[in-house]
């Protein structure tokens, strides 16, 4: 079938028991290839034997598909390779890898360049971008981490040969202050807050209780479905996609996490819901409890820093902690050493001279 693609031609093309095309009259050699399963993409002929997929029309404009197919055919007749067109919010959409927060964080602080074509992205931009959010007061880490979900979208358009040069490769990370704040709960903290807990939001009581004897993040603890849930082993697991690593664990129940989710219920879907299915905060019900509990400055990540803390001071080994809390590097998981109870005394007594 022969005829002028327009957005209207294209939203009324209907599937059938076979694929089917329509051909473009104005540009030779593109067209549209509908399926029986309704999906619709763009095809570009550039020989009698050589058709190129453009995109899938449910991601790429009409004009979109066009500015590519044009692109394709010069490169064709005058054998030089033009810069790929594809933009972010294309690039992403078609990969669909991303997790949720990193999601969120892309839309929020790269928002300005989710329609630019990604070769378009200069290291020029990106610093000024990276000084504004300095002089806005954002933490290094934070810049940091906002930063690494762009740059491994683009390594990826690299390694799928949809970008041919990683513009930000040569951006290095800003560097990190080393003495990060670590708040734990002492002893007396401690007893205030299982006391506030008692009085508090059932489900608010369950997540804090979880985070402190698990060590899971915020975002992985609202993730967390029933499913991940095995009563049995007594162990939790942590689906890739909602950690900041990009990789799963598995997380071993202590009697207290294990009776907190068993006395919570067994259901469908999400652990933890909120109104309108997944939990996405708690910022007021938190506030609450810590101000029942009158305890100041612990933030919900400090139950993380508390979990990690108890372990390291009961002796536990570094690279355990490491694995338990997911970090990628040791070096995150150092900021604790120095609360073990041994490991710079043990070190120095090897080195005391004997009485003879």
């Amino acid at each position: 079938m022969r005829k002028k693609l327009t957005y209207q031609v294209v939203r009324s093309a209907k599937p059938k028991n076979t694929r089917y095309e329509v051909r473009d009259t104005l540009i030779t050699g593109f067209y549209l290839l509908v399926l029986p399963s309704g999906k619709k993409r763009y095809y570009c002929q550039l020989t009698r034997l050589k058709r190129v997929l453009i995109g899938d029309a449910a991601v790429l404009t009409l004009e979109q598909a066009r500015t590519r197919t044009k692109r394709l055919f010069i490169e064709q007749t005058e054998g030089v390779k033009l810069p790929d067109e594809t933009t972010l919010r294309e690039f992403v959409k078609e990969c669909n890898t991303l997790s949720h927060s990193n999601q969120k964080r892309l839309e929020d602080q790269f928002k300005d360049w989710l329609d630019v074509p990604m070769h378009m992205i200069t290291v020029r931009d990106f610093e000024r971008w990276r000084n504004r959010r300095i002089k806005d007061g954002k933490s290094v880490s934070t810049i940091n981490r906002d930063s690494n979900v762009l740059k491994g979208i683009l390594q990826k358009a690299v390694d799928q040969e949809v970008l041919g040069v990683h513009p930000l490769s040569r951006v290095k990370p800003l560097k990190e202050i080393s003495d990060k704040r670590v708040r734990y709960l002492d002893r007396k903290e401690l007893k205030r807050l299982q006391a506030a807990l008692k009085r508090c939001d059932p489900q608010v009581a369950a997540i804090v209780t979880l985070s402190l004897h698990t060590g899971l993040r915020r975002g992985e603890i609202f993730n967390l479905q029933w499913i991940d849930v095995d009563f049995i082993r007594k162990q939790l697991t942590i689906r890739a996609t909602g950690t900041k690593t990009g990789k799963a664990r598995h997380i071993p129940l202590n009697p207290t996490a294990y009776e907190t989710l068993k006395s919570w219920g067994k259901g469908r879907g999400y652990v933890f819901k909120g109104r309108y299915g997944r939990l996405v905060d708690i910022k007021k019900s938190y506030a609450t409890l810590m101000r029942d509990a009158d305890i100041e400055n612990f933030r919900f990540h400090d139950c993380r820093h508390h979990f990690a803390s108890s372990l390291v001071s009961r002796g536990v080994p570094l690279n355990t902690v490491r694995e338990l809390l997911g970090h990628s590097d040791l070096k995150m998981t150092l900021r604790y050493a120095h609360l073990s109870p041994s490991h710079t005394k043990g070190a120095v007594d090897q080195i005391a001279w004997r009485k003879k």
